[in-house]
């Protein structure tokens, strides 16, 4: 299926493109977008920059977005190269503290106590959890360790600035709303 809506810049159309494979309509839908107008297809772009939806924006600016989001995620790859040593002894801590509710407690998981009491009887799942959480959390990690690794906390510091900019850059770049959202 598609539709068209009035174009950025008012004098041409952009296309929506979806398929249905239901008897109903369903929201459930992913929708591929298109300028028809070549002046707009020059300037602009639809950017979905991850969970954030997508929007009409200048392409120079999806191309500044994309690359200072690139350069956050490379440091974060840095922190979990630095982290990553400490892994056995953060898995060996956890899995010797005394209670589920400590264990709980030290990995700083979002989900509820009661998911996690439940899941934490498979030992796999623990340790797995227990190295995402050293990743999540690693500068607290590291603390409940009782060290300090100057490198990791460069790492984690550097990676929390950019990807700062790049959300400050997101927000300050001029977006349109893409018809349907």
């Amino acid at each position: 299926m598609s539709r068209d809506f009035p174009c950025v810049c008012g004098k041409s159309t952009m296309i929506a493109e979806w398929e249905e494979h239901d008897t109903w309509p369903s929201p459930y839908h992913a929708y591929s977008w298109s300028f028809e107008c070549p002046e707009c297809a020059n300037t602009y772009e639809f950017y979905s920059p991850s969970f954030l939806g997508t929007c009409i924006v200048q392409r120079r600016d999806a191309d500044q977005h994309r690359r200072m989001r690139d350069a956050a995620e490379m440091a974060s790859q840095k922190v979990k190269a630095s982290i990553s040593k400490y892994e056995p002894q953060w898995v060996d801590y956890v899995l010797a503290l005394p209670s589920k509710s400590a264990m709980h407690g030290a990995m700083s998981t979002t989900g509820s106590y009661a998911s996690f009491s439940r899941k934490a009887r498979d030992a796999k799942w623990l340790k797995d959890e227990a190295k995402a959480s050293l990743q999540l959390s690693p500068i607290k990690s590291l603390a409940r360790l009782r060290i300090k690794d100057a490198e990791v906390s460069e790492n984690r510091e550097s990676y929390e600035l950019l990807q700062q900019a790049a959300n400050d850059f997101w927000e300050s770049i001029d977006k349109k709303n893409v018809p349907l959202t």
